[in-house]
């Protein structure tokens, strides 16, 4: 059976761990981003050889937003986990890899800013005043370097960044484009890995859902994908996030190995869920909702199963976490949308361009080339937002 991993998409704070170890009794492997890796383009990641011969480097564009404790915080969690490094069980990410081309992270990022939705649904936070985590300076938008009378196959003639109505910025429209670079390059690289997109937090989770709702080939909206999703947690996600806090790595893995052959009961039904989203596209949203709660009911069923198989579980945190009982609703969920990575980056690309057809066909062919990204992606949210429509007006 197929591995399932995890990579989890880094956001303003490091990851917790408890978190992680609550990840590792679902999952195969749980993907980390280095710390190093701080922009969606780090200095020099991407070089460019033009006709005549002139190699052009790109200094650093789009700088993440971090926490002040971020990156001490993650090297010493990596340190810690290295026992678990050794065995494949997590495994660190380095910037650079060769299975992609780094170069389009910033053309696909050049036209999502363009998006005033997008924009919008990466500050959920948002308040009067400078937003929570500072903001680096670097190039954020508009930056091409060529030699003269050549041109960046990188560069796209864009509609211009979209700022949102009614907010005092701040550096607030500069921390949703960072945001949104963040998740694009992450989204990308889960492709690349063979990994699923795991987010714990909201604007991450808001940006991946309005993704998914613009690439959809049926009206959706946001609220209508996370409509989609199907809760995976057997037992409460909180309590047992609590309960993990102190439970040292060692018996982590102690109860992984007695619960994971179990869970892969579920984690193959939720396989089907991909199956299934492979042939939306033909038979329409409707019938694809319908699939889906049809599949909620036979994973409501082995949920119960995998629940008795945690009761009987006598390891440190196991017993503890099942204080409020039995099958729950909520946690982390799952969500396949019906389109693939590729062609949700096609959307976006081509809604952004300032004119669209032969750049848009010509980033396809690119694109589909590269990524080779051609089934349906499962994303994992540790908690889906509130209706997004709902939301007063920022």
């Amino acid at each position: 059976m197929p591995n399932l991993n995890a990579l989890i998409v880094p956001s303003d704070h490091p990851p917790r761990r408890s978190t992680i170890k609550r990840h590792l009794l679902f999952f195969d492997s749980v993907l980390l981003s280095d710390p190093s890796d701080a922009a969606l383009i780090n200095n020099f990641e991407v070089k460019e050889t033009f006709r005549n011969g002139m190699e052009v480097q790109w200094t650093l564009r789009v700088p993440f937003p971090r926490s002040s404790e971020y990156e001490d915080s993650l090297r010493e969690l990596l340190r810690e986990t290295k026992p678990l490094q050794a065995h494949g069980k997590i495994r660190v990410l380095m910037p650079s890899t060769p299975k992609l081309d780094l170069g389009l992270n910033w053309t696909t990022y050049s036209t999502a800013i363009t998006n005033e939705s997008l924009v919008r649904a990466a500050i959920p936070d948002y308040r009067p005043g400078p937003p929570p985590v500072r903001l680096a300076s670097g190039v954020y938008h508009g930056f091409s370097m060529a030699p003269p009378g050549e041109r960046s196959k990188y560069h796209v003639e864009t509609k211009q960044p979209a700022e949102v109505a009614g907010i005092e910025d701040n550096g607030w429209t500069g921390l949703s484009y960072a945001r949104i670079g963040r998740t694009i390059k992450y989204i990308r690289r889960a492709t690349a890995e063979n990994a699923h997109p795991c987010t714990s937090d909201e604007p991450t989770t808001n940006i991946l859902l309005t993704l998914g709702a613009s690439a959809s080939t049926s009206p959706l909206s946001a609220d209508d994908v996370a409509d989609l999703a199907i809760a995976t947690d057997v037992v409460d996600g909180a309590e047992l996030e609590r309960v993990l806090v102190d439970v040292p790595w060692d018996d982590v893995l102690k109860i992984r190995r007695q619960i994971l052959p179990h869970v892969s009961k579920l984690r193959e039904v939720l396989r089907r869920n991909v199956r299934i989203a492979q042939q939306a596209s033909n038979t329409g949203i409707a019938a694809y909702r319908q699939e889906i709660n049809k599949l909620r009911s036979d994973f409501a069923k082995e949920k119960e199963n995998v629940a008795a198989e945690w009761s009987k579980l006598k390891l440190v945190g196991a017993s503890k976490a099942l204080g409020v009982g039995g099958v729950v609703a909520g946690g982390l969920s799952t969500v396949v949308i019906p389109t693939t990575i590729s062609e949700m980056l096609l959307t976006l690309i081509s809604s952004g361009l300032a004119a669209a057809g032969a750049a848009a066909n010509e980033f396809n062919s690119y694109i589909v080339a590269r990524d080779k990204a051609r089934a349906n992606p499962m994303f994992f949210f540790d908690s889906l937002p509130k209706k997004l429509s709902s939301k007063e007006e920022l």
